[in-house]
């Protein structure tokens, strides 16, 4: 009995880390996909490539977003295509201060390749971005864009260039238009691609079962300046989905009911990912008051 459950044991770990591996092997497909177009933007209009790659894995989370899946459209442009491709979903937005779901019309291209290129002419005959083309700074790109109303997300800059950073696409940048192959090590990244950056402020995406008070607790701040970085009055109802911004915690603190696979959800972490960072089985039981190094989010 004892050799069926280390061989079942086994097993289970060796589908974590094949799960891992194609994941990873997934990504590096997907930024071989756009790192041809991202080239082209720098040098027809002048957009860092390292910037596009950045916005596409954002917008698009590495391509498997319902808007990129069906419509090929990596980048949450709004309207109609040239070809007249477009397509209404519902998308997120912060006004406010305040999470709003609203319906929307979207581009829809024929290719990813599309959706790149389109990118590039947006950005380029928008006068409002007219200060982020030739910029040559990643970290000064970004600001400028989310200065620009790129997006209304308040720590947008700060997510791209954690992106920037986690996946060295500043190599994009020295005109190479190469990511470094990712090797079969269960972390699906080669060590000295990584660059730790931690943002100031970082998002957290509502569960079941969620209060002011239980978020506070596990993040080891108090609900007042969870409320105050997030720009949201405690006195206002919130809901699942709905994301609250707060300063990076130090720790994560397990609260009733928790799994590993809710406080990834929570966090927008990759499966298995919170245990392998804190040396753990995903089978591990996980007790009231352990405290849990939270990883980078993708």
């Amino acid at each position: 009995m004892r050799r069926l459950m280390i061989v079942t044991a086994i097993l289970l770990g060796l589908l974590v880390i094949d799960e891992t591996q194609a994941r990873a092997m997934s990504r590096a497909n997907f930024l071989n996909q756009i790192s041809t177009g991202a080239q082209q933007n720098w040098q027809q209009y002048g957009i860092l490539p390292s910037v596009t790659a950045a916005q596409a894995i954002l917008e698009s989370g590495w391509g498997t977003s319902q808007l990129s899946t069906s419509a090929h459209n990596l980048f949450g442009i709004k309207g109609v295509y040239a070809d007249g491709g477009t397509v209404q979903m519902p998308t997120r937005e912060v006004f406010n201060g305040r999470s709003m779901m609203i319906w929307s019309n979207f581009r829809a291209y024929p290719t990813l390749s599309d959706s790149v290129a389109d990118h590039g002419r947006f950005i380029a005959n928008n006068s409002r971005y007219r200060n982020v083309l030739g910029e040559r700074n990643p970290w000064v790109a970004v600001q400028k864009l989310q200065q620009d109303g790129y997006a209304t997300d308040p720590a947008y800059a700060s997510e791209l260039m954690q992106i920037i950073q986690n996946n060295q696409l500043m190599i994009w940048d020295n005109g190479t238009g190469l990511h470094q192959p990712f090797d079969n090590r269960p972390n699906g990244i080669h060590e000295n691609t990584i660059v730790r950056l931690r943002p100031q402020i970082r998002r957290y995406v509502i569960q079941p079962g969620d209060s002011w008070w239980r978020i506070g607790q596990a993040a080891g701040l108090s609900m007042q300046t969870i409320s105050q970085t997030s720009k949201t009055p405690i006195r206002w109802w919130i809901y699942p989905g709905q994301w609250l911004w707060m300063v990076q915690p130090r720790n994560y603190i397990v609260q009733p009911h928790d799994t590993w696979q809710r406080i990834e959800r929570a966090w927008q972490l990759a499966p298995g990912s919170l245990a392998t960072a804190n040396g753990y089985s995903v089978h591990h039981r996980l007790k009231v008051g352990m405290k849990l190094e939270l990883p980078f989010a993708a």
